[in-house]
């Protein structure tokens, strides 16, 4: 009888081994998570700025790394990023099937995770404060809101502020969120937006827009709150009206961002014959808030209009997106303060159109 002889047991597990290396390695690598570590503004583009999909992107400031950081579907549109304090985490508004959620993702791709669900479809960037406590940062965004849950039309300009207290690292919610504004308004028609924090987490400037019961605009206040935590949660102080000189909006938008490292604002100005400009304003946030000086950033004379613009993380220079130019000349742009100042364009709306730029606020 013929007799059958079988490798060692050692030699059939290397030969398995080898056989799944080179299955391996016959087998295309696993991509790198999307997103760019390096990049310092975050923005968003899009076909247009009402239906999907809209992109959330990251670039470096010179305009170069344009990097998809989170793809939008059929009417998806993820908008209005604003980076978090630590320089990783970037949190921002999805909009689909008529609804919205607070969101926040890695700046490498990673960890997608939705905050909480608003029952706004409005967007605007989220504000967070940048001094962080009990082992998290505070973020306010609007919503349409109030106690009692979400307004009876969630499409009427009734908006509030909102402030969810998260743990970044996962990330996670601490605790509930916070009605910062309920108790302010006058009815469920007052919107208020542009939420900003001071440098240093002691006061939040907000706008407020007072409508009638039709939900007509009849009144605007510009506010600077300061803003306790002796309970834990944020509560904003009675206001102080802080009245900007000339401000009229929306020819003149309300600041949007401090400065990182000075009390500090930036507002769009608006000449009488109809050109713009950018000034700063320096605040005195002792006692009452008040204005200390006046610094012109860009001369008026300029006929297309600046946005929201917000301060690179040493306070050297500005993102805005530009718009009233041409098809091709409108877009992001980086802004240095003059005089004399320069505006060099970095990611133009052609062929897709792009708007909400974040710088990060790391210093670089």
């Amino acid at each position: 009888m013929r007799k059958i002889t079988r490798p060692p047991f050692s030699f059939a597990a290397l030969a398995g081994l080898l056989l799944t290396a080179l299955a391996a390695f016959g087998k295309p690598p696993t991509p790198p998570p999307a997103g760019c570590p390096a990049c310092e503004i975050a923005y968003t583009q899009a076909a247009n700025y009402t239906s999907g999909p809209q992109d959330l992107m990251l670039m470096k400031k010179d305009g170069t790394s344009k990097t998809v950081l989170l793809s939008g579907a059929n009417n998806v549109l993820h908008k209005g990023p604003a980076w978090a304090p630590d320089g990783q985490w970037i949190a921002f508004i999805t909009l689909a099937s008529g609804s919205g959620s607070l969101r926040a993702i890695k700046n490498d791709g990673t960890g997608l995770t939705t905050l909480v669900t608003r029952c706004s479809v409005r967007w605007e960037q989220p504000a967070w404060r940048p001094i962080p406590s009990s082992g998290g940062y505070w973020l306010v965004y609007v919503d349409a809101a109030g106690p009692e849950g979400c307004f009876v039309d969630p499409n009427s300009p009734g908006q509030n502020l909102w402030a969810i207290h998260v743990s970044l690292g996962s990330p996670v919610l601490v605790g509930n969120r916070v009605c910062l504004t309920c108790s302010l308004n006058t009815q469920d028609l007052d919107y208020w937006h542009f939420a900003a924090w001071s440098r240093d987490g002691s006061h939040l400037s907000a706008l407020q827009n007072i409508s009638d019961t039709n939900g007509a605009v009849i009144s605007r206040a510009f506010h600077i709150f300061d803003v306790s935590f002796e309970s834990g949660d944020p509560v904003l102080l009675p206001t102080s009206l802080f009245e900007l000189p000339g401000l009229d909006v929306p020819k003149n938008l309300p600041p949007k961002s401090w400065g990182h490292w000075s009390d500090s604002l930036v507002m769009r100005t608006n000449a009488a014959d109809g050109t713009h400009g950018l000034v700063k304003f320096e605040i005195d946030l002792e006692s009452v808030p008040k204005q200390i000086t006046t610094t012109t950033v860009v001369t008026e004379g300029i006929t297309y209009h600046f946005g929201t613009p917000v301060w690179s993380g040493d306070d050297l220079q500005l993102a805005d997106d530009v718009g009233g130019i041409s098809a091709k000349a409108d877009g992001i742009y980086v802004i240095t303060p003059g005089p004399p100042y320069s505006l060099k364009l970095i990611a133009p709306n052609s062929p897709r159109m792009v708007d909400s730029p974040s710088w990060n606020p790391l210093r670089p």
